[in-house]
Order: C-alpha cells, then structure tokens, then sequence
C-alpha cells in the first residue's frame, strides 16, 4: 500500500473560509494518521496551518504570465518526489491546474475542492480525478460548466468544532470594550470587505431599520479593500452612532454570542463558513438567497432568506427579528439542530476521508 502523505495545496493563505477548511482539514486528518504537507504562498494566516501541518512549503509567487507558472510546478513536482506524496488535495482553481500538471508528470491523484462559483476560463480548469463541491450548487456548476463526470463530484459541507459557550464575563468585557448596550439590539455583518460580501447594500438596509428602531448598534466584523469607502458610506447615511468597524477578530464566537443574530449581504457565495459558525453558536441568521447558503439557511425555521441586491426586503427582514425577539431563540435552537446534524467537522471529515480512501486505492491498483 502507498503511504498516506497527502499535499494540501492553496495560494495565498490569508482569512477566510477556504483557509478556515484546510486548517480544520490538517488537523483533524493529523489526529487520524495522515502525514499532511501544506504548500502555500504564505499569507495572514499561514502560521496557524504550518502549526497543524507536519511539514510546511511556501511556494513562489506568480501572476497570470505563464512564466510565473513554470517554477510553482517545478517546486510542487520536487515536493511530491521528496515527501512521497500519495495524493494532492488542491484549493482554488490555478493549484488544481498546477497539481493536474505535476499528476501527468508523476501519476499522483489529484482532488480538488471547489468553494466557490468561478465559470470563466474554463478552458484552462483542470479538476483532477475527484471534486469535493462544498454545496449541491457548486456541484451543479462543476457539472453543468466544466463538463465534469457527475459520478466523480462529491458534495462535502464545510464542517465547524463545536465552539465552546462563552461566559458571561467575557461577553461584558467584549460588550464594555465596544460600549454596546444589552437593552438594545445587535447584529452582526462577518466577512471580508469585498464586493462579493455586499456591505454596501447591507449599509443601505441598515439606514432604513435605523430610522425605525434608532437604537440598532452593528457590528461590521473584517477587513478589506472596500473598508474606507464603505465607512465613508456610514458617514453619508449618517449612521456612525449606530455602526462599528470593528477589524479582523479572533474571537467571533464571542461575538456571535453577544448579536441577536448575523447578517449574510453577499451577491455570491459557495457556502460560506460564518453561516455555519453562526449555527454553532445558536445564532440565527438573515441571508442573501446565493450559491449553497439555501441549503444552510432553511427561511422560517433557521432565520430569513432574501435577494442578493435588495435592501428593502433585506432590511424589512432584519427589522422583523429585532422587533420579535421570541423568533431569535427558536430560530436559534433550530440552527443548532441542523448544525448538528449536517455541519460539524467530524462529518466533514468523515467524508473527505472516503473520498481520500477511494483514490488512494486506485493509486494501490495501477
């Protein structure tokens, strides 16, 4: 039987979901007897991979020239040569073209995971011989776009720990600390400061609850390319007194805990990973009906379910939940439920491994 050194391979490793995937994904395969490598051009994040993975590369950088191209396959082929390498298990689309040239130079196999809707250049996308989609969308897209057998695409839902309960002591401290106040209601926005994310919308919503319920106070979590503009925005719909930036966090359990419930704006998504902590932490959840988010968010039952762009019916929802607080429990404990069920990492893990079983033995076959 071939070893069972795997080779995770991502671009740059900054914060994110994608990010937050491998992380879980070397540690948990670690504890289960997989010698895991990691190879990353570095990043915000990557000392929390390289402390999880048993050996960690960092890759060249590159662009889009071609020539950037050729020395990341050079160093990947000399990884999988030296560490024996059984299998690469690619994220983002240039690392799935990279790991299927270094596959037809060396047999190894190949999985990648895609995590989001990417449906341009399709003739340079190459998947290798399984796909992991994160969402029956995404797999739709692999399928009906890449022309990708069915038979080889896997859906795998993203897949937290469950968090632990935050005490009430720290929850004032972080309270104290942005000087929230209990008695009124708090959301929050989780995720980078891009477009994808949709915060210029969700300011826009914000304008139109704040004039209903001017004690509203939202936490706008991350950091990005668009945070000067969109705080110049909160200066224009002159809602600063109800609006904070908070920056990139590390304790986003703590704030989940503390928000009445989080607000999903974004215009695409595969399935985004604060959804799925949101259901951990019990906290329900407002989103944009896109990509997977449909099949986390069950609208009436976890929360509320919108369309992408629409900021009246965005911020009809979001007035609705704080203005029903019963609804935030129950919506609550059922996201738990499904949480539970369908979203923790042990399953997520479970079923990569089956498909990692599964190359592995064609690997034992040839």
């Amino acid at each position: 039987m071939r070893s069972r050194n795997v080779l995770l391979l991502y671009k740059e490793f900054n914060i994110g979901g994608a990010e937050r995937n491998i992380i879980t994904l070397a540690e948990e395969l670690s504890r289960r007897g997989y010698r895991v490598i990691s190879a990353t051009q570095g990043g915000a994040w990557v000392s929390y991979l390289r402390e999880k993975s048993s050996f960690y590369y960092e890759l060249p950088h590159y662009g889009k020239n071609i020539f950037d191209f050729i020395p990341v396959v050079k160093v990947v082929l000399d990884i999988v040569k030296k560490e024996d390498i059984a299998l690469i298990h690619s994220h983002r689309r240039f690392c799935s073209l990279v790991a299927w040239v270094v596959s037809k130079l060396t047999k190894v196999k190949v999985l990648s995971t895609v995590h989001n809707f990417d449906i341009d250049k399709t003739y340079i996308t190459k998947w290798g011989d399984f796909v992991i989609a994160v969402s029956e969308k995404i797999k739709q897209l692999v399928v009906n776009n890449y022309n990708f057998d069915r038979k080889k695409v896997v859906v795998v839902y993203n897949g937290v720990s469950c968090p632990p309960k935050v005490s009430e002591e720290e929850k004032i401290k972080f309270i104290l600390s942005w000087k929230l106040n209990r008695n009124h209601p708090i959301i929050c926005n989780i995720g980078r400061l891009t477009k994808q994310k949709g915060h210029s919308v969700f300011l826009k919503a914000v304008k139109r609850v704040v004039q209903a319920e001017p004690k509203l106070q939202v936490l706008i979590v991350g950091d990005g390319e668009l945070r000067d503009s969109l705080e110049e925005q909160t200066r224009k719909l002159s809602i600063t007194d109800n609006v904070i930036f908070t920056g990139i966090r590390e304790d986003v359990p703590t704030i989940l805990q503390v928000s009445d419930f989080l607000v999903l704006s974004s215009l695409w998504e595969g399935l985004p990973y604060v959804i799925i902590e949101a259901m951990a932490n019990r906290t329900p959840i407002v989103a944009t009906n896109v990509g997977g988010v449909l099949e986390a968010v069950i609208d009436g039952y976890t929360g509320y379910l919108v369309e992408p762009n629409n900021e009246i019916d965005l911020a009809d929802k979001i007035l609705y939940l704080v203005r029903h607080k019963e609804k935030i429990k129950e919506f609550g404990g059922n996201a738990y439920k499904i949480y539970k069920d369908r979203f923790t990492a042990e399953k997520m893990i479970d079923k990569t491994e089956e498909v990692y079983q599964k190359l592995l033995k064609m690997s034992d076959e040839r």
